[in-house]
C-alpha cells in the first residue's frame, strides 16, 4: 500500500484537479462520441468531431491515470503530466487566440487553463522534481520547510 502521508500538500490539489478533468473529459467525450455516432456516414464534420473526441478521451483517461499512481512516485507520471497538461494549455491557448482573431471570445474557453496551468506549474518546480525522485523536497511545495 502507497504512503499517503509522504504526499506534499500542494501535489493534493493537483491530483484533484487531474481527476476532475479527467472525469469530466471522459463524460464530455463519451457525449460527444455518441452524439457522433448518430450523424449520418457521409456527414460534414463528423469525422473531426469524433477524431478531437478521441484525442480527448485519451487525455481524459491518461490524466485520470497518472491521478491513481501519482502517489508512488513513479518519475514518469510526472513527465506525463505536464506533457498532457502543456497540450492542453496550448490547445487553449491556441483555441483563445483564433477567437480574438474572430471577435468570438466566450467566457468558457479560459475553463481549461484554469485547471491545467496551476496542475502544470505545480509539476514543474523542482520541489515536485525532488520528491518524484524519491528525495525529500527542502522545502515542501506548500512553503513550509521540512529540514532545517
Amino acid at each position: 500500500m502507497v504512503d499517503r502521508q509522504s504526499l506534499p500538500k500542494a501535489l493534493s490539489p493537483a491530483r484533484t484537479s487531474m481527476f476532475l478533468q479527467g472525469f469530466l473529459g471522459i463524460a464530455g467525450s463519451t457525449f460527444f462520441l455518441v452524439i457522433v455516432a448518430s450523424f449520418d456516414a457521409g456527414e460534414e464534420g463528423s469525422g473531426l468531431l469524433a477524431v478531437l473526441a478521441t484525442i480527448s478521451l485519451v487525455f481524459a483517461a491518461t490524466l485520470t491515470a497518472c491521478a491513481v499512481l501519482l502517489p508512488r512516485r513513479l518519475p514518469w507520471v510526472r513527465v506525463t503530466v505536464i506533457a498532457v497538461e502543456g497540450l492542453i494549455t496550448a490547445s487553449a491557448l491556441i483555441g483563445i487566440a483564433f477567437a480574438l482573431a474572430y471577435d468570438s471570445v466566450h467566457p468558457t474557453q479560459v475553463i481549461p487553463l484554469a485547471f491545467s496551468v496551476p496542475v502544470l506549474v505545480t509539476m514543474i518546480r523542482s520541489d515536485a522534481r525532488t520528491w518524484f525522485a524519491g528525495g525529500e523536497p527542502r522545502v515542501e511545495l506548500s512553503g513550509e520547510k521540512l529540514l532545517p
